[in-house]
């Protein structure tokens, strides 16, 4: 049974005559806020995977009592809820074989995960992907936790979540050994992802271990200043990936033709400036508009 897979579409008063075995464990859907966990005919303890993305999704406390019965899971996919007045136990629960966490917050996303977080033992999490409201909130209870994972290689963030001076703080904060650095710009005119932001990343040396970069939504950094940024981090940065908000400023892949056959890897892609008439019969222009920026 090692290959399979147990999937809930909502609890349907599912009877076994033993608790059955499988590796995996996905809930989508259906309530689950009502049932008591411990009332699933699972075998937890045998659990490598868990997915729960429920209609209403559970609390902290919640997540954390699943937690504790699933001695061997390594990698966690969950969605959290946050109820009011709710209290969590004093208890720290161990994960030492969870190495990939994601989770998606309802509400203050740095704040709720950074008090799961608080409460859980994952010294040997490598990969940490959170996801949520647009919601600024306190990081520090997150980075925390995070700083203590001596083998975290990968996070994902968005930058909406932080307040525009806090998200160099956090990345400063992160174990030297992030290799991989994902991040959502959903902020718009308020984007931290700006060149200041990554002129810090150079002169802080920020990060000096990464690998791959990848941004999506970015409209605030320039052509210049992401060429400036990947000089600075040859030759250990070997993957850039960034979806451009916006139109081309600069051609800057001439002057990473000697990083790219190397063999790095840089994927740069662009919006189309359609404020400008076009026609069938004019064709289009022969290179990028001027920017506007």
């Amino acid at each position: 049974m090692r290959d399979s897979v147990l999937i809930l579409h909502g609890y349907h008063r599912a009877v076994f005559l033993a608790p059955p075995v499988f590796p995996d464990f996905l809930w989508r859907g259906g309530d689950f806020y009502r049932h008591d966990s411990s009332s699933l005919p699972l075998s937890w303890s045998n659990l490598t995977s868990l997915i729960l993305m429920p209609r209403d999704p559970p609390d902290c406390q919640i997540i954390l009592d699943i937690l504790a019965r699933c001695s061997r899971l390594q990698t966690c996919k969950v969605e959290v809820a946050e109820h009011e007045d709710e209290h969590l136990q004093d208890s720290i629960v161990e994960c030492l074989s969870l190495h990939s966490l994601q989770l998606w917050c309802y509400s203050s996303p740095l704040n709720n995960s950074g008090r799961l977080l608080s409460c859980l033992s994952v010294s040997n999490l490598q990969d940490f992907r959170l996801g949520g409201a647009e919601e600024p909130s306190n990081s520090a209870s997150l980075l925390s936790s995070l700083a203590t994972c001596t083998h975290l290689q990968s996070i994902s963030i968005t930058s909406s979540m932080f307040r525009s001076h806090e998200l160099v703080d956090f990345l400063r904060g992160l174990p030297p050994t992030l290799q991989r650095l994902r991040i959502t710009d959903t902020s718009r005119s308020s984007s931290p992802l700006n060149n200041d932001f990554f002129i810090t990343l150079e002169m802080l040396a920020v990060l000096p271990a990464l690998e791959e970069l990848v941004m999506v939504n970015n409209r605030k950094l320039s052509d210049e200043a992401l060429l400036r940024f990947i000089i600075s981090r040859m030759p250990i940065l070997q993957r850039v990936d960034i979806a451009f908000d916006r139109v081309m400023q600069v051609d800057i892949l001439p002057s990473l033709e000697s990083f790219m056959e190397s063999g790095a890897q840089v994927s740069l892609a662009y919006t189309t400036d359609v404020s400008f008439d076009v026609s069938p019969y004019l064709g289009l222009p022969d290179g990028p508009r001027p920017s506007t920026w």
